[in-house]
């Protein structure tokens, strides 16, 4: 059995089942620019139902690690699996494809635009066959909200910016 723990302003232990297979791991990934080492051997395993956190200076890798499990950049060293088979992501896309989305620090969002809108920018849903698929705005805005709440963020309109 594995267990992590961490502590500010008290302790927290979380519990990995010995049975329990990473859903995404890295074994040995390693990554330069030119000259520049930015990833060197580094192994990580995300297990179902945990948080994992990548925390670290400046420079020390955390965006290229990031970009590379996200689909923007390759791993020429290394192996990258998912659900247990070794992938190599060429796209974001094939990332979201496997259930894999980044969400950026810096709160990239559009001011002007709904809440609703912000929230889905890049994964709208949708409905109707294909060709004449059309956005689900109902959807959208009852996911956004509920989602939001489960947070702790309540909004009195999700179509405010």
């Amino acid at each position: 059995m594995t267990t992590n723990q961490a502590s500010l302003n008290g302790t927290h232990t979380t519990t990995v089942s010995d049975t329990a297979e990473p859903i995404v791991q890295l074994k040995g990934a390693g990554k330069a620019y030119g000259n520049v080492r930015a990833l060197h051997t580094v192994d990580l395993s995300v297990y179902p139902s945990q948080v994992t956190c990548v925390l670290g200076d400046n420079g020390a890798g955390k965006s290229t690690l990031i970009k590379i499990i996200s689909g923007l950049h390759q791993h020429p060293e290394g192996e990258f699996l998912i659900d247990g088979q070794p992938v190599h992501l060429s796209t974001p896309r094939e990332a979201l494809d496997r259930g894999i989305a980044t969400v950026y620090q810096d709160l990239a969002t559009v001011p002007l635009m709904p809440v609703w809108r912000n929230f889905f920018l890049g994964s709208e849903m949708t409905k109707g066959p294909w060709p004449i698929r059309r956005l689900d705005i109902a959807k959208m805005k009852q996911t956004a909200d509920q989602e939001l709440r489960n947070m702790g963020i309540i909004l009195d309109d999700v179509d405010q910016p």
